[in-house]
């Protein structure tokens, strides 16, 4: 019985102790509050991302549109199964939220049973211009 109080006890000040490091964590960041330094302005809930996407030729780079915003993904090599007509692209166990390229757990697959794994380097938010630049065949 003592054991369990005492492991009862540990688990508490442990969640504690996790609790106060990551409100102070979001304190140091300047212009955040500790609430928006979980979900901030460059976040966004990856079931806002309904699947469209588009590759550039070089396949290293996709475009992909949430809501209303389209962000940059710049892959670690070039993905030529992304070029394929019936290339589908997965996001597997993965965060709710994606704030940052390591959020991403990408798996191209078309319906030969081939499959890639792409790393996702960079993650960039386009503006509405920068978006309205693109070429309308890598408009996701």
């Amino acid at each position: 019985m003592l054991a369990m109080q005492r492991g009862a006890l540990f688990a508490m000040m442990f969640g504690a102790c996790f609790s106060i490091s990551v409100l102070a964590r979001a304190a140091d960041i300047p212009g955040q509050t500790a609430t928006s330094a979980s979900h901030d302005s460059s976040c966004f809930p990856l079931k806002e991302w309904t699947g469209g996407w588009k590759v550039t030729p070089d396949s290293r780079t996709l475009y992909i549109r949430v809501s209303r915003q389209v962000y940059q993904l710049d892959l670690d090599a070039p993905h030529p199964l992304l070029q394929s007509a019936f290339a589908v692209i997965t996001n597997r166990g993965s965060n709710d939220f994606i704030c940052n390229p390591l959020d991403f757990r990408l798996t191209v697959s078309d319906r030969t049973g081939a499959e890639e794994s792409p790393i996702v380097r960079t993650l960039t938010r386009l503006t509405p211009e920068q978006a309205a630049r693109l070429p309308k065949k890598l408009l996701p």
